[in-house]
């Protein structure tokens, strides 16, 4: 979905026995019918996560559970004026 929506995903991976630990990048851009273009120029969201897995299997096969951080750092819209707003705003 990053891709197609103009934003993009990065993720770094790294294991050791039957554990795999995975950091993510992302950032999106919204396409405008998830919110009010009429007032709205841009959204975005951007998230970071770190999550720990652990496979029941050995070489990273079959079955898992992970769980772990995930941060969605901001939701950003850009007012078109309409508002009288002249500055980016940014909710965390």
């Amino acid at each position: 979905l990053p891709f197609i929506t103009g934003g993009y995903y990065f993720s770094l991976i790294g294991g050791l026995d039957q554990f795999r630990l995975r950091g993510i990048v992302s950032q999106v851009t919204l396409p405008s019918f998830a919110y009010d273009s009429a007032n709205f120029s841009k959204s975005s969201l951007h998230v970071y996560a770190l999550v720990l897995d652990y496979f029941f299997a050995p070489k990273y096969h079959g079955y898992w559970i992970g769980g772990g951080f995930e941060n969605w750092v901001r939701i950003s819209v850009i007012p078109t004026g309409r508002f009288g707003a002249s500055r980016p705003m940014v909710g965390a």
